[in-house]
């Protein structure tokens, strides 16, 4: 009796785990969002938080997580249905795989606008985030500064909330972890920071960012030297004393040579670092000059320059292209039009003049006609079918797809010819599309075949009268 009971219990654990994974599973896709919104998924995931089994309240954070991170309507509905305060509480109780996905519903929740983030604020969030950037998991710390950077990049009220948590010294010491993707986020957060203010900026310098983040202006990940840059010309906007403290961490002239980085995300930043440096004073801007800056720079605009001129290339080639793919589109159609006309025409006529020499054939005539032979036999099916008549619409018809084919072929060489010449050369050789040389060796071609088919129905008109099987000829 008593296995039966627990068989009840093991059958209900088994269909809660079926169920949050299978929902985890769909608001993974957009377009079940909706429907799953419809259906109450949020007041059947909230109790699942607080479920015994651990495995079910992680995956049940990842499912709401998901859902708050595709729309703000979704994320208002966490706020509304009171699951912050769950996750807060179970953010500093549970273990490291609960930890990153409540980290994760946090930040969903936040980076929608300044309202869900101070929601989020409200609810205690904070001190649990920087407590799991303490944690010894380095996806845990790396969750936390995840939100902790969507909390802070809305305003500066909020990214002041974020530095009175206490959270600026413990992201700078995670810039120093080993995992580069912690690197990553640690610094994207503390650029977040310091956007907003100079007393923000001023935070984190004297939290001691600026030097860790200057040794890492050569590192070989791009995604980290995009926010390693941000970071620096974020700081350095603000004030000549921050722009100083920048330049004196000897970021020059190893910040030149990233102008020529394959990342174009990279070369931005540089380019913004070099602005926001060299816009405070004319020593700084000297300083860079001395460096080799203005070289450099002049580099990096002409080489943006000559992709801009190869993408507008690429562009008209294209429009080109597609216009003369229409145009051969039209002719063929126009041409498959005629022939559909000329064949219908040609048996219409050949049907009418059976159809004549047959009333002609029924006709009795008391007094036939002096000199004229009226024995005039009537045209059955098979001669009909070996009328030349017939045979000469079919040699047209054939003559006519030959010229549709040759010239669609002539064409389409054209076009390929004139893209990898345009996409070797840049945008200079597009006017090769749509030039002589092409069209007039098409037409060429045209005129011989129609030539060709004048012959044909001039030599078969020529032969049709001696073989029709009708004989009209007077005695």
């Amino acid at each position: 009796m008593s296995r039966q009971v627990l068989q009840v219990f093991e059958q209900y654990q088994k269909s809660r785990t079926q169920f949050v994974q299978t929902v985890a599973e769909l608001a993974s896709r957009p377009q079940n969002i909706e429907t799953l919104q419809n259906a109450g998924v949020m007041s059947l995931l909230r109790p699942l938080l607080l479920d015994i089994v651990p495995t079910i309240q992680q995956t049940a954070a990842l499912a709401l997580g998901r859902l708050a991170n595709y729309n703000d309507d979704l994320a208002e509905a966490v706020v509304r249905g009171d699951i912050l305060p769950q996750l807060v509480y179970s953010l500093a109780e549970q273990n490291r795989f609960y930890k990153k996905a409540a980290a994760f519903v946090l930040r969903a929740v936040a980076k929608h606008s300044p309202q869900l983030a101070q929601s989020v604020v409200d609810c205690g969030a904070l001190d649990a985030l920087v407590i799991c950037l303490e944690e010894f998991d380095p996806g845990v710390k790396e969750s936390a500064a995840w939100a902790l950077g969507y909390i802070a990049r809305h305003n500066a009220e909020l990214a002041q909330a974020v530095v009175d948590a206490g959270a600026v010294p413990l992201l700078v010491l995670c810039i120093q972890e080993p995992e580069m993707s912690l690197k990553r986020i640690a610094a994207s957060a503390l650029s977040d920071i310091c956007k907003h203010s100079p007393e923000l900026a001023q935070t984190v310098v004297d939290a001691g960012a600026i030097a860790h983040l200057a040794q890492m202006i050569l590192n070989q990940d791009a995604k980290l030297k995009r926010q390693v840059f941000s970071a620096l010309s974020q700081i350095a906007k603000h004030s000549v004393d921050l722009a100083e403290m920048v330049v004196e961490a000897e970021i020059f002239p190893a910040v030149l040579t990233c102008l020529k980085d394959s990342d174009e995300y990279v070369k931005k930043n540089v380019a913004t670092l070099i602005r926001e440096i060299a816009k405070h004073t004319p020593e700084l801007a000297q300083l860079i000059v001395n460096a080799g800056g203005v070289a450099a720079v002049v580099d990096y605009v002409e080489e943006k320059e000559e992709e801009v001129v190869e993408e507008e290339g690429i562009k008209i080639v294209v429009v080109l292209v597609v216009v003369e793919l229409v145009v051969v589109v039209v002719v063929v159609v126009v041409v498959v039009v005629v022939v559909v006309v000329v064949v219908v025409v040609v048996v219409v006529v050949v049907v009418v003049v059976v159809v004549v020499v047959n009333i002609f054939r029924s006709i009795r005539v008391r007094q036939p006609v002096r000199g004229l032979n009226t024995n005039i036999p009537r045209i059955s099916s098979t001669a009909f079918s070996q009328l030349p008549i017939l045979q000469l619409v079919v040699v047209v018809v054939v003559v006519v797809v030959v010229v549709v084919v040759v010239e669609v072929v002539v064409v389409v060489a054209e076009v390929v010819v004139a893209v990898v010449v345009s996409s070797g050369g840049g945008g200079g050789s597009s006017s090769s599309i749509g030039g002589g040389g092409g069209s007039s060796s098409s037409s060429i071609v045209v005129v011989v075949v129609v030539v060709v088919v004048v012959v044909v129905v001039v030599k078969a008109w020529s032969s049709a009268g001696d073989k029709l099987p009708v004989s009209t000829k007077c005695s």
